[in-house]
């Protein structure tokens, strides 16, 4: 089986596994290929993700979008040595504080992670490397959220049903975890196929509730 970009994303409860410590999902669709006992380690993961930058980049990343301002970007990402399939988000510039912040936010969310927002199995920065980022770099390492309601699950003719899931996702994650999305743009909301539920991402203008 091949380790590049076209593998199939690692299952929520695969990363959830990882994070927590524990045995990633036997279920995913890439569990052949991870190796226990370098997958739980944050500095193992750190170290695969800077080496897959530097070396594989043309091979196991995929960009996927960048902002306009080009401060923050999002990728697909394998790791050749594991089979990890995930989101790495970058920022950069006026970007880093911006999702710095989202990260605390999604440490607070821990509780949900997995079910209505994505898993996070941590941040780190890489600082200006002219081998690995041309600028001190911002990294989030996040799980997939699946298809964005945009794509063929919703359009304009029925954007309005978007808008009530999406309120009822965000009310979900505001009444178990205190945090409020506040960005009400249905663009934000995916659907995962594997959990049958929707999931909210961004949350770089998030609030706590209270």
């Amino acid at each position: 089986m091949s380790t590049s970009i076209s593998n199939s994303f690692c299952s929520q409860l695969c990363l959830l596994g990882i994070r927590n410590g524990g045995i990633p999902d036997p279920a995913c669709p890439n569990s052949s290929l991870h190796l226990l006992g370098q997958l739980a380690n944050p500095d193992i993961l750190t170290r695969h993700v800077m080496e897959t930058i530097q070396l594989y980049s043309d091979t196991h990343m995929e960009l996927i979008h960048r902002s306009n301002d080009k401060s923050t970007a999002v990728y697909r990402m394998t790791l050749p040595l594991t089979g990890l399939t995930f989101i790495l988000k970058a920022a950069w510039d006026q970007g880093i504080p911006v999702q710095q912040q989202e990260y605390r936010f999604y440490e607070h969310m821990r509780g949900v992670q997995g079910s209505c927002i994505p898993v996070c199995l941590g941040a780190f920065v890489i600082p200006f490397n002219s081998f690995i980022t041309p600028v001190n770099t911002h990294f989030m390492i996040l799980s997939s959220a699946g298809i964005p309601v945009t794509e063929g699950i919703v359009d304009e003719t029925n954007k309005n049903r978007a808008h009530l899931i999406y309120w009822r996702t965000a009310s979900e994650i505001a009444r178990n975890s205190g945090v409020t999305h506040n960005a009400t743009d249905w663009r934000n909301l995916f659907y995962n196929d594997v959990i049958n539920d929707f999931m909210l991402v961004d949350f770089s203008e998030a609030l706590f509730a209270n």
